[in-house]
């Protein structure tokens, strides 16, 4: 039984003696490929499937900061998130996004539209605007006193 027990432990020295020496030549390794440059990494191969803007089902600002959530999520590089943006977007959203492109001088091609003129151009397009005609006439016509209405009543309505 001592036998077998000191041929374990031999067997485990011998082990632990190879493992030291692959973790030295491993350290050379790396070591030999520090000076080289690192290239920063690159986005899955494939494009991470989001489902395109419609306004019919949501907001401008919502869809927006659900795309950037997956984009951080996905670690998408800021020069990719454009390309990324675009084929997630359904023909129609595709074809305003290119007239928009194509209307400034000189034109621009969809192509080499950076994320901020999309979102730009997004914004012109789908983000609700106050009409300031409309504003004042809703705020004038809640200015008349309900029956029974404190002033204070009125004021936090108001």
């Amino acid at each position: 039984m001592t036998q077998i027990v000191e041929l374990f432990q031999k067997q485990m020295e011998m082990q632990q003696q190879q493992i030291e020496a692959q973790r030295k030549q491993i350290e050379t390794l790396l070591s030999r490929l520090a000076p080289v440059a690192r290239t920063p990494p690159m986005v899955a191969s494939s494009v991470p499937n989001f489902t395109a803007f419609d306004l019919a089902s949501e907001l401008w600002k919502d869809y927006w900061t659900r795309f950037k959530t997956l984009a951080g999520a996905n670690s998408i590089p800021e020069d990719k998130l454009a390309q990324v943006f675009l084929t997630n977007q359904t023909t129609t959203t595709f074809k305003l996004l290119n007239t928009l492109a194509g209307q400034p001088t000189p034109p621009k091609n969809i192509n080499d539209l950076s994320m901020s003129n999309i979102v730009e151009f997004m914004k012109d397009q789908y983000d609700s605007r106050r009409f300031v005609v409309r504003e004042r006439f809703r705020f004038w016509s809640d200015m008349k006193r309900k029956p029974g209405e404190t002033i204070q009543e009125m004021a936090a309505r108001i």
